[in-house]
C-alpha cells in the first residue's frame, strides 16, 4: 500500500512517472514510510489543478494516460479493499463508511475487468466470488473483487 501512496502520488503531478517509484521494497520503518506515503498521496490528489490533469500509471500500461479522477478511483478501489486486506490478515474489522464503500463499488463495478486477467498471478483482484447469506455493501464489493468476506487468519 505505500508502494501504490507514492505511485498515485508521483502519477498526480502529470509528468512521466519512473516505474520504480510503485515497486514494493523492503521498509526499515514500515510505519513512518506508510504514514509518510499518505501525506504524499493526499497532498497529490488535493493539489490545485489535479483534477484536470491526465496521469500515466505504468503498472497498467507504460504510456496510456488517465483522466485523474479517474485514477484517483482506481487508487480509492486499491486503498479500500487492500486495507480490508491487511485488517483481515490482522484479524480485526475494517472500519468503512458505507458511502466510502459504495463510491469504491461504483468505481469497481465501471473500472475493474473481469475475465482471465484476474486469473493471473499477482493479479490485484481474482474472479468474483457469491457471498454467502445477507451480504453488507462491503461484502458484496470483496466477493465482486474476489475476497471471501469472512474470510479469517487460520
Amino acid at each position: 500500500m505505500t508502494a501504490q501512496h507514492l505511485g498515485f502520488a508521483a502519477a498526480a503531478g502529470g509528468g512521466p512517472v519512473d516505474e520504480a517509484v510503485w515497486q514494493e521494497t523492503p521498509l526499515d520503518d514500515p510505519r513512518r514510510a506508510y504514514a509518510d506515503s499518505v501525506d504524499r498521496v493526499l497532498d497529490a490528489f488535493a493539489a490545485d489543478g489535479v483534477l484536470d490533469r491526465t496521469v500515466v500509471l505504468p503498472w497498467i500500461h507504460p504510456t496510456m494516460t488517465f483522466a485523474a479522477p479517474r485514477a484517483i478511483g482506481f487508487h480509492l478501489v486499491d486503498y479500500v479493499v487492500h486495507g480490508w486486506d491487511v485488517a483481515a490478515s490482522l484479524g480485526i474489522p475494517s472500519a468503512y463508511d458505507e458511502d466510502l464503500v459504495l463510491a469504491a463499488a461504483e468505481v469497481a463495478r465501471k473500472e475493474v475487468p473481469t475475465g482471465p486477467s484476474r486469473e493471473r498471478p499477482g493479479a490485484s483482484f481474482r474472479p468474483a466470488v457469491e457471498p454467502v447469506g445477507p451480504a453488507s455493501a462491503e461484502d458484496r464489493l470483496l466477493a465482486s473483487l474476489g475476497r471471501d468476506p469472512r474470510w479469517t487468519p487460520k
